[in-house]
């Protein structure tokens, strides 16, 4: 009986996820730039990214589509830090967009989930060069 639970406890790590699931994108990320999130919106259930920018005082929203497997786009508009974010016609005027962004989620060579974004001005035009977000854990 002791054998079987010693044995148990001393298993090597499970086989590592050849990709990561969808799921796995919400959360905190972290990069040399800054940090951003990425959750469910608790009205519409909606993907949404947000990342604070300048002092704090406002922020990057957008409301992600899924445009292929582990990828999904959005506009970006700014938003005040406690400024909730707009949800038709009926929450008043549409704010400006500001640009476009991609998230891409993955695992780095390490095997390590990553986050990949992309944002540009225009519809038009090629994604710059990524930046490349790491999960922020509990532990961390």
């Amino acid at each position: 009986r002791g054998q079987k639970a010693l044995g148990a406890m001393s298993e090597g790590p499970k086989e590592k996820e050849k990709s990561p699931r969808p799921e796995q994108v919400l959360g905190f990320w972290s990069s040399d730039n800054g940090e951003c999130q990425v959750f469910e919106d608790k009205i519409t259930n909606q993907l949404t990214y947000e990342e604070l920018i300048g002092d704090g005082s406002e922020r990057l929203h957008g409301r992600l589509e899924k445009t292929e497997d582990l990828c999904w786009k959005a506009e970006l508009m700014i938003l005040e830090k406690d400024e909730p974010p707009w949800y038709g016609p009926s929450t008043g005027e549409k704010p400006e967009i500001v640009g476009f962004i991609m998230v891409k989620l993955g695992f780095d060579k390490d095997g390590h989930l990553q986050v990949e974004t992309s944002v540009k001005e225009g519809e038009e035009g090629d994604w710059p060069a990524p930046v490349l977000f790491k999960h922020i854990t509990e532990d961390e």
